[in-house]
């Protein structure tokens, strides 16, 4: 490495420079700033009754809560106005390599501006309002058990991200909130070539919440199988020209109860030909004790005329505030003719049926 040895030509220029290094440092403490690591740990063991016709012991990472770590940071900029960013990685804790693809923070990669009276606008690599409204209530998360999201993720509602996204939510409004996403395709020539959009609105009474979020996706596949082909072919196995997603749901606390039921439809469309996969789920769960949770959940799909059940029932134990250990049980059920295979699962039945047991600790710091 070559130093370079800089020379002022007068004692002047130095004090001037020796000043506004110390300003610089003195606003830059001054600034309200902060930075937080946080992480979830979540390896478990699966027992899966058909998996490519056999009995399947898999260890897995991430069933109760995915893996990851991050860095969520903010600084004040006066006024009400903050800079915001997030890098988020995910992985699997059971031989270390990292999820979504190898990506470093392939969970969310994220900067932007955030006001109390505004709103918040933020560029990057972003989950879409599907996720975002209902990830909160679904069963794959009120359950304990990330296998009860539906199969092959068809309504994004586990986690797709939109690469190269402009994302804006506004503040919460007399109990309304909105927002809206593109996500930029980046083919010269095109300004609808693998784009992507997402939008939300959603009202927040005392004891319940109502949501609806719409996503398009173009020139996109699917990430697994929802059990039965598509236009010839499995989901995860061709680019549709385009996805569209659309989903209304409402969560609320009866009696002691979190209880929510989310509906949405995933339209799929390829060479002027479409297909719709109608799903619905309904969900509730209890604290039974301070430490203990109990919760089940249901999920119907309807396509083409082939349709599914899926059944999910979860147990959780705190063993303090930040770790837990979970007991799940999955059941899942196609019509004739059908191979199911719960969302995440590495192969599906080759007949109607699939079950699962998951045992999983989860530690968050």
């Amino acid at each position: 490495m070559k130093v370079t040895q800089m020379k002022f030509g007068s004692r002047s220029v130095c004090r001037s420079f020796i000043s506004v290094s110390i300003a610089c440092l003195c606003t830059t403490a001054m600034a309200q700033s902060s930075v937080t690591l946080y992480g979830i740990i979540n390896p478990g063991i699966t027992y899966l009754t058909n998996a490519s016709g056999n009995k399947n012991y898999l260890m897995v990472s991430g069933v109760t809560q995915p893996s990851r770590f991050g860095f969520l940071g903010s600084e004040d900029l006066g006024g009400g106005l903050k800079a915001v960013f997030r890098l988020e990685n995910g992985f699997n804790v059971n031989d270390g390599t990292a999820g979504q693809g190898g990506r470093l923070f392939g969970r969310q990669a994220y900067v932007g501006l955030q006001h109390n009276l505004w709103g918040g606008l933020t560029m990057g690599y972003q989950y879409d309002f599907m996720r975002d409204d209902f990830v909160g209530v679904a069963n794959g998360t009120s359950t304990f058990n990330g296998y009860a999201f539906k199969m092959g993720d068809a309504d994004r509602i586990a986690g797709e991200r939109l690469a190269n996204s402009v994302k804006y939510v506004s503040p919460l409004l007399a109990g309304i909130q909105f927002g809206a996403m593109y996500s930029f395709g980046g083919v010269p020539g095109s300004i609808t070539q693998n784009s992507a959009e997402s939008f939300t609105v959603s009202y927040t009474a005392s004891i319940a919440k109502v949501s609806a979020a719409y996503t398009t996706v173009r020139n996109a596949t699917q990430a697994f199988g929802i059990g039965v082909d598509v236009f010839g072919k499995p989901a995860n196995a061709q680019i549709f020209d385009r996805i569209d997603i659309v989903g209304l749901g409402v969560e609320a606390n009866v009696a002691s109860f979190d209880t929510h039921a989310i509906a949405s439809l995933t339209d799929y469309k390829k060479n002027g030909q479409a297909a719709a996969l109608r799903m619905l789920e309904f969900g509730v769960a209890k604290f039974v004790t301070p430490s203990i949770t109990l919760s089940g959940g249901y999920n119907y799909y309807l396509i083409n005329g082939a349709h599914f059940n899926e059944v999910s029932l979860g147990v959780d134990y705190l063993l303090s505030k930040r770790t837990d250990l979970a007991l799940v049980y999955g059941f899942l059920r196609g019509s004739a003719g059908t191979n199911p295979q719960f969302y995440a699962a590495p192969a599906p039945s080759t007949s109607q049926t699939q079950q699962l047991v998951n045992i999983s600790m989860r530690h968050s710091f």
